[in-house]
This record gives C-alpha cells, structure tokens and sequence, in this order.
C-alpha cells in the first residue's frame, strides 16, 4: 500500500516539475528599428506593450518597457506578471482613460 502512495507522489512531483514555465525577461521598446521583434532581447523588443503582454508567461515573465508610448485605450494585464519601466520610460495616454487594467491577481508595476 505505501508503495502505491509513493509512486502517486512521485508521478505529481514530476509532472509539476514539467510544468513549471522558466522566468524570462520580455523585452518592449518603442523606439527599436529592426531586429526581429520577438522581444528576447532589447534590440528584437516589441514594439507595443499589448505584444509583449501577449507573448509573455502568466506567473513567470517580467516585461520591461523602453522608450515612450502613448496609448488611448486602456491596457488589460491578464496575466500575473511584473511589468518594469526603465530608465526613461514613459506611458502617456489621452482623455480619461487609465493606462493599465488589472485583472488578474499579484500584478507589479514598477517605475512607471
């Protein structure tokens, strides 16, 4: 009987460590030109916030923004993340709008 019990645990825990998405960093910059922009790195960023969002990792990846963006729609963050502006980034927006929607849990801003 403990035989079986240990060989449920084991199957779990591997197939936990499978699953586990490894950290990345995801890179967005409005001012890139060229590269190929898959956002790996700071020369391939994105070009949009929502690209980056959209590309990066629920609970792993941690988005860093380059550059100055103007948005006039708000931007929905549905994915537990840390987002960083960097040293000079900025987000304007227009009209009443916020700039970042929250709607899934443990999301950071930072520096922006």
């Amino acid at each position: 009987m403990s035989k079986k019990i240990f060989s449920a645990v084991v199957a779990v825990g591997m197939f936990a460590i499978a699953n586990t998405a490894s950290a990345a960093t995801v890179y967005v910059d409005a001012d890139v030109i060229g590269g190929n922009n898959d956002g790996t790195t700071q020369a391939d960023a994105f070009a949009t916030i929502e690209a980056g969002l959209a590309a990066a990792v629920d609970g792993a990846d941690t988005i860093e923004i380059y550059g100055t963006f103007t948005n006039s729609a708000e931007i929905n963050v549905n994915k537990t993340l840390t987002i960083k502006g960097m040293s000079g980034a900025t987000i304007n927006t227009s009209g009443g709008n916020y700039v970042f929607k929250i709607t899934a849990p443990t999301v950071t801003i930072q520096d922006l």
